[in-house]
């Protein structure tokens, strides 16, 4: 692997500690379908998004990971969500003809 794909000497990770777990809660918080009011998926609707869902299949842990543990991410469940609506039939069509 090391003569394959050398570690760069300036490579810095693209995720923190705890981003990746901050980025999923975020994809949830920001799903108009699974907003818990009115007003918050009305102003995600008017901001162009479509009115999908985002259901969790599989997660870590109900608290985010605080530190990077070789341990944990082994022992722990990954991350497994689904999308629901999240295209409009149109876009399906449309992706359907260019495919």
């Amino acid at each position: 692997m090391s003569a394959r794909c050398p570690a760069l000497p300036d490579a810095e990770p693209a995720l923190g500690s705890g981003e990746l777990n901050k980025m999923f809660e975020r994809i949830l918080d920001m799903a108009p379908g699974n907003a818990t009011s009115t007003s918050k998926k009305l102003r995600l609707l008017l901001g162009g998004m479509t009115d999908y869902t985002v259901h969790v299949q599989s997660r870590p842990s109900e608290s985010p990971a605080s530190e990077v543990s070789l341990h944990q991410d082994t022992a722990l469940p990954p991350w497994v969500i689904t999308f629901e609506n999240f295209v409009t039939p149109e876009e399906c069509d449309r992706m359907v003809e260019l495919g």
